[in-house]
């Protein structure tokens, strides 16, 4: 069978079908500073696209080769890219290596890479993709001897599912790094690529879903979209259902790769949210793990290694945890599942971990078809489905069941306000009283005792979920299994941001506060400002919230992703128009990015703001954040 070969003259990708990730243009823009251009990242990450699509949008000359498996070998690698190279400069056949060649391989790489670059117009770039698939020792060769002498105007630009190998360190000062951690979709970049591709409808707690779950990974947010465009269900919760299509893109493309003693590894391991080399040793019972650890982390298996303080935590990504978890089911006997969830629960014990084990043990029982246990254990475990929801973040609405609960004119104020104050209240384990001294201030014992058992009938009828509410010695509680509120929401991702902070894991904290600023729509019960009981929660999140996002525009700034800060303070200004450290931030990124002219803007808003609402000025440091830059 002839083999294809791509060149920048027939890539079949318009700029008109694929996103284009302009934060990512900018920073190859940068990169293109240096004469190679490492790019890696786990399947399905957007490596190729991205280069495909910034091509065409540039209008780069390019020559492009995608490796095959039968180009592992040094002398097939050069056939077929010659081959390639021929027919893409239409010039003569280049010079094939001979057993005599092989004799002196450095001087034969040399030539034959001069050659090809003396066929490209400049500015011009090679990309050599699909690079995991040739053998470390012909890597070596390739860089240290084909890329030593890159003429000036031609980018190399090497895409790989490994990280650059650190036998070549020597070479770094000629290489920029385009890694996993910059191809990372960010929550807006999710979000604009969800109604790039028409999902206009899904809503932003869908949306906010799909970004959490799929934690940046391309593949899996274009695979989810598809699954929630067919109103199909998709993975929400660890252990949880998990579509034929992610099970087949990870068989596809991870386990085949793998031997028989990193299967073993992987299928036990994934027990534990994270792990430690100890307790990896400990859950597996093998050797060289170690080994097994380096060799996941090189080819981006989908598993984040993070230091703290003096120990090393590993964790996998979400969906393909779950896919592990599924295959252990498929894999492995009862006996055997029984007894990795013990040892996994211990193991998460001893360390102050909290263990997920019971739940994964029982959703696995549920795959495996034993379901020798009581639905309402089974209910109480699995947890996968809400049929209530409560919003309280700008407008106050009721969903049941996917539809929103209208109410007429004359809606039902008294139960509607005591499901607000419950709210208001923490939600559990509220007294009786605490509600009744709110609705009915002048009413005493058996008068106000009726008038709330009266009240929360109607509540019960009008949300129409059963068990929703229910009450135990004089407290009531919004059961947590039935209900979703976006208060809860908000503060547990903020409450994880903080937990993955302080565990040093601040990709994961700053995603997390990502998520949790997408659900903030408006004040805390907008609606009621007025209300007394209203002001001290509305304020504390509103503090809350003004402190992350700035957590949120440092973290986006210390990487160099300034359009991303710029959606972030903009969003800040939004919500406090007064606070004078959002435009001061603001300002400096337009700076950064070179938009001086939209930074004098900010300032000038500030300045009419602050007059007219506080007669005041801009504080000397915002004066001399302005006088700095008018003088650069």
């Amino acid at each position: 069978m002839e083999r294809k070969y791509t060149s920048s003259t027939r890539i079949n990708i318009s700029p008109h079908n694929v996103f284009l990730r302009k934060r990512l243009f900018r920073l190859l823009d940068n990169s293109r500073e240096h004469p190679i251009v490492w790019v890696c990242g786990p399947a399905g990450s957007g490596k190729t696209t991205l280069l495909h699509s910034y091509i065409r949008n540039k209008d780069l000359p390019c020559f492009w080769y995608q490796l095959e498996a039968g180009d592992r070998g040094i002398e097939p690698f050069f056939y077929n890219l010659g081959l390639a190279a021929a027919k893409s400069c239409q010039r003569k056949p280049f010079p094939l290596l001979t057993a005599e060649s092989l004799l002196d391989i450095k001087s034969y790489t040399q030539q034959f890479f001069q050659d090809l670059y003396s066929c490209l117009k400049t500015p011009s770039m090679v990309v050599l993709d699909n690079l995991q698939v040739f053998s470390a020792r012909n890597l070596r060769q390739l860089l240290c001897d084909g890329l030593s002498d890159i003429p000036e105007g031609i980018t190399v630009v090497l895409i790989s599912r490994n990280t650059f190998p650190q036998t070549l360190i020597r070479l770094h000062s000629s290489v920029a790094f385009i890694g996993w951690d910059k191809l990372r979709l960010t929550h807006a970049e999710s979000k604009k690529i969800t109604q790039f591709l028409g999902h206009k409808d899904f809503s932003s707690e869908m949306i906010r879903q799909l970004c959490e779950n799929t934690e940046g990974w391309m593949a899996g947010l274009i695979l989810m979209l598809e699954i929630a465009r067919q109103k199909r269900p998709f993975p929400v919760s660890i252990a949880g259902l998990i579509p034929e299509e992610i099970i087949d893109y990870f068989n596809t493309n991870i386990f085949k790769r793998i031997d028989n003693q990193t299967l073993d590894f992987l299928l036990k391991t994934a027990w534990l949210s994270q792990f430690t080399v100890s307790m990896a040793e400990s859950i597996s019972g093998g050797c060289q793990i170690n080994r097994i650890l380096d060799y996941l982390n090189h080819n981006h298996f989908f598993l984040e290694r993070k230091r703290v303080s003096t120990k090393t935590f590993y964790r996998y990504h979400f969906l393909f945890r779950n896919f592990l978890l599924h295959q252990a089911g498929e894999i492995l006997p009862m006996s055997a599942l029984s007894s990795i969830q013990n040892s996994a629960t211990k193991l998460m014990e001893e360390h102050g971990l909290a263990p997920d084990c019971n739940k994964i043990f029982y959703s696995l029982l549920d795959w495996k078809g034993d379901l020798r246990f009581s639905s309402n254990l089974k209910a109480s475990i699995t947890n996968r489905y809400r049929p209530l929801k409560i919003y309280t973040l700008g407008r106050f609405g009721l969903v049941r069941d996917g539809k929103p609960i209208r109410f007429s004119r004359k809606a039902p104020k008294k139960p509607i306000a005591m499901l607000k104050i419950l709210i208001t209240l923490g939600g559990k384990y509220v007294n009786e009283t605490q509600i009744s001294d709110v609705l009915w201030p002048e009413a005493e014992g058996d008068k106000a005792h009726n008038a709330f058992k009266t009240t929360l009938s109607r509540l019960r009828q009008l949300i129409g979920v059963k068990d929703a509410i229910f009450t135990r010695e004089g407290q009531i509680t919004l059961d947590p299994r039935l209900c979703w509120v976006d208060l809860w929401e908000f503060e547990r991702l903020l409450n994880d941001a903080d937990h993955a902070a302080g565990c040093g894991y601040k990709e994961k904290s700053s995603r997390n506060i990502e998520s949790a600023v997408g659900m903030y729509h408006g004040h805390f019960l907008a609606g009621d400002t007025a209300e007394p009981w209203t002001f001290f929660i509305r304020d504390r999140l509103r503090d809350r919230l003004f402190r992350n996002l700035i957590k949120l525009g440092t973290y986006l700034e210390d990487k160099d992703q300034f359009e991303n800060a710029l959606d972030c303070y903009i969003k800040g200004i939004e919500i406090y128009e007064l606070a004078e450290e959002f435009y001061q931030r603001l300002i400096k990124c337009y700076h950064q990015l070179g938009r001086n002219d939209e930074a004098l803007n900010v300032y000038d808003r500030l300045k009419r703001i602050l007059a007219a609402t506080t007669k005041r000025s801009p504080s000397s440091k915002t004066e001399c954040l302005i006088q700095t830059l008018l003088i650069e």
